[in-house]
């Protein structure tokens, strides 16, 4: 068996192999000759009022370590909501990238637990990081990789932060099995039902919402272990069903619930989602979030078990896509069973609803109809939806053919809204009666024109490219990654060893160790070869800086789907107005600074 550890399968490794792979990374580390650090910051799951781990005392925290030890700190580098079991997240990998291209050489952490829940992965990432000359040093477990105690510490620390993935794990499957046995959900509370612990509610649709909020509990949620029908949401969740069995898309289904009050017990009721407290917030309905509740079998008196991934710690640190599971047929149930809580609707209707939502999916395709690729696809937002959508949250145009066979781009809004069907259920059966809201939009009076022409809008994205002239300064990094897959990177990398031979061999002859004419030699070898190092050097890629420079005859040169990748590379969003005029566009750095682009193109 090889001395090299194989990380895809951790169980093969010995115990030898750990104590040879420990000897080999555990040596002195020269002090490095900056002192530029990068802070990292990680939570698994970011809740509002809980303050242990929280980014803001994270990144505090190691702000004052950088004062104390006279480091610049270069960037501070999030990874909110992600797990640190693997290194699937695009904060550690742009460390990573960052010390690649030497730009670092600290990565300042609160624990070290922060970088890794993953013994193996956490020692391979110190090992990486160490190849490029780059320390971690943790505030708290006081651990300074440059020594040897302090690596002593990591090989420590870094096995006893992975014991609470283990963990949670094992009991969190075994009390979601035992829970179903009993007839309780376990989990977040669907939408419908509530905990009944009125007296301390902590529900997202409780206060300014619920009747009940701040009454007496309820027997029947036997102190919150039972879940019990929420006043208000049970009525949107029959709504919701209802309006699906008579024909209704979910899209039309969330536009209606969205568009409108409903009468709930003499108060005007806005429906929303559910929300998780303290992490999301209650909000409007969307067609997945429709489709969701009509699939959940947990309304009509049912607790279902679903099948999940296997605590699974296989890890590569630069392909981190490589060991991702996926579960198949995730949303069918593996067991059911019958629920302690009161069902809202009959188990009939839930089983035609499936029957309908399964016939939806049977949609005839024509396999000799070739692919079009929309070059906006991602990029085109509407600039009249803006004004009613989240901070975080834009309303794309989305590209089609008209009846011509022409491209067009239409408001995601707009899809499959012909004309706005009246509902042509009894609202009173279910104990509601709906009015418009006047705050809602008229999406159709919003967009002068539903339909745009693809060829308008393309030709002014095209009109902003072909002004685009790539800097000087570029060359070099483009041809790099035409030869490596690291671009400038591996360049970068060699340069480093190639300039501390040198200095060591100037140090040398400062000191008498070596003659003027070795030296000189060996200051002529590192020279030329430092030149050879550019990939503009290389005679094969002479041929390819011509091409460069002319970025018009670049770009007719692409493919469709080719224009489509660099646009997305270029421009983060493009707003285009109701007539198709583009309103605001933004680009991605150095791109906005290149393109001369304003904010806002009046």
């Amino acid at each position: 068996m090889s001395d090299e550890f194989n990380f895809s399968k951790p169980k093969n490794i010995t115990a030898d192999q750990v104590i040879q792979y420990l000897t080999k990374i555990a040596k002195d580390n020269p002090e490095p000759e900056t002192n530029r650090a990068v802070i990292y910051v990680r939570k698994s799951r970011v809740i509002s009022g809980i303050s242990y781990y929280s980014p803001e005392i994270q990144e505090k925290d190691c702000r004052g370590l950088a004062v104390r030890n006279n480091f610049e700190v270069q960037k501070v580098i999030t990874d909110l909501d992600r797990s640190g079991k693997n290194s699937d997240r695009p904060g550690l990998q742009e460390i990573l990238m960052m010390a690649r291209n030497r730009e670092i050489d600290y990565v300042l952490v609160q624990y070290i637990d922060r970088n890794y829940r993953n013994g193996l992965s956490m020692l391979k990432f110190y090992e990486k990081l160490g190849e490029y000359g780059v320390s971690i040093l943790s505030v708290h477990e006081n651990i300074n990789t440059n020594d040897f105690q302090g690596r002593f510490m990591l090989f420590m620390y870094s096995i006893m932060a992975e014991w609470p993935i283990h963990l949670t794990s094992e009991r969190a499957r075994a009390t979601a099995e035992n829970l179903k046995e009993k007839g309780r959900h376990h989990g977040a509370y669907r939408l419908g039902y509530c905990n009944g612990v009125c007296s301390n509610c902590k529900d997202p649709n409780g206060f300014d919402y619920c009747p009940l909020y701040g009454g007496h509990n309820r027997v029947e949620s036997e102190n919150g272990r039972v879940q019990v029908p929420h006043p208000i949401e049970k009525h949107a969740v029959v709504l919701i069903v209802s309006m699906y069995e008579a024909g209704y898309s979910s899209r039309e289904i969330a536009r209606h619930l969205n568009d409108n009050l409903f009468l709930v017990d003499e108060v005007n009721v806005k429906f929303r989602t559910k929300g998780i407290a303290g992490y999301k917030e209650p909000g409007k309905f969307t067609s997945e979030s429709i489709i969701g509740i009509v699939r959940s079998p947990f309304p009509v008196g049912v607790v279902a078990h679903y099948p999940t991934a296997k605590l699974n710690l296989q890890d590569d640190i630069e392909n981190p896509k490589k060991y991702k599971i996926t579960v198949k047929n995730r949303r069918i149930p593996e067991k059911t069973y019958a629920g302690k809580h009161e069902a809202l609707y009959p188990y009939e209707l839930w089983e035609k609803n499936q029957t309908i939502r399964i016939s939806k999916k049977k949609v005839p395709t024509n396999s000799e109809k070739p692919n079009r690729t929309y070059l906006l696809r991602g990029i085109a937002q509407c600039w009249e939806c803006l004004p009613y959508t989240k901070p975080d949250k834009t309303v794309s145009l989305r590209g089609s053919t008209n009846g011509s066979g022409k491209a067009i781009y239409r408001c995601a809004s707009l899809h499959g809204r012909k004309k706005d069907k009246q509902s042509k259920l009894n609202l009173t059966q279910f104990d509601l009666i709906s009015s418009h809201d006047e705050y809602a939009p008229n999406l159709r009076e919003l967009h002068p024109k539903p339909i745009l022409q693809a060829a308008l809008l393309e030709k002014q994205v095209e009109d902003l490219v072909l002004n685009l002239e790539i800097p000087q300064e570029w060359y070099e990094r483009i041809l790099a990654y035409m030869v490596s897959d690291e671009g400038l990177s591996e360049y970068k990398r060699k340069n480093y060893n190639l300039s501390t031979e040198f200095k060591k061999f100037r140090d040398m002859y400062s000191e008498g160790d070596i003659d003027s004419a070795e030296y000189t030699a060996k200051k002529m070898q590192i020279s030329t070869e430092l030149t050879n190092l550019k990939p503009s050097s290389n005679p094969d890629l002479h041929h390819i800086i011509p091409v460069i420079k002319d970025f018009p005859k670049l770009w007719q040169m692409l493919s469709q789907e080719g224009k489509h990748i660099l646009l997305r590379v270029i421009f983060e969003r493009i707003y285009f107005d109701g007539n198709g005029q583009i309103r605001e566009v933004r680009a991605h750095a150095p791109f906005d600074t290149i393109l001369n682009l304003h904010t806002d193109c009046e």
